[in-house]
């Protein structure tokens, strides 16, 4: 696995020893950088694995719900792939809030972040966070600063 010199240099800039949890679907994005910044991976998954083998054409049609006059086959796929991803952002989020990691690592495929953020779950577990750069085809987001008001 290459490393990721720019992305690790990101990782930081937001803080030392991160904890990490990785939304994309490379394991590499989070192997070796978690490793190289002398951080923690607190995530279930290493990545979102359920779409390392679909065509990246069909990747838009499983992240809807109606799948109009496809093949029965292939509308069975497409519900079963989306079923599983479902699955893994469900567990992403409770991961998110209950782990609270320093930093996530998203993916910079629209689709998939639209279908992030259309999951009320995952929706509120990255209201805390916030996008901080881009890396290696990497986004790097931070857990926000609370501010305590004065008194």
């Amino acid at each position: 696995i290459e490393p990721h010199t720019e992305l690790e240099n990101a990782v930081r800039a937001v803080k030392d020893k991160p904890t990490i949890l990785s939304l994309t679907h490379d394991i590499a994005d989070a192997h070796p950088v978690v490793r190289n910044v002398g951080g923690r991976y607190v995530g279930s998954f290493l990545h979102m694995f359920g779409f390392i083998f679909i065509d990246p054409v069909d990747f838009p049609l499983i992240l809807q719900d109606d799948y109009g006059d496809l093949p029965a086959a292939k509308r069975e796929y497409f519900e079963r792939e989306r079923e599983n991803a479902l699955y893994q952002v469900h567990i992403a989020a409770r991961d998110i809030r209950e782990r609270r990691p320093d930093i996530i690592l998203m993916s910079r495929v629209e689709e998939w972040k639209q279908f992030l953020m259309m999951q009320p779950d995952m929706k509120q577990a990255l209201a805390d966070y916030e996008y901080v750069s881009t890396a290696d085809n990497v986004e790097v987001w931070k857990r926000k600063e609370k501010t305590v008001p004065l008194p």
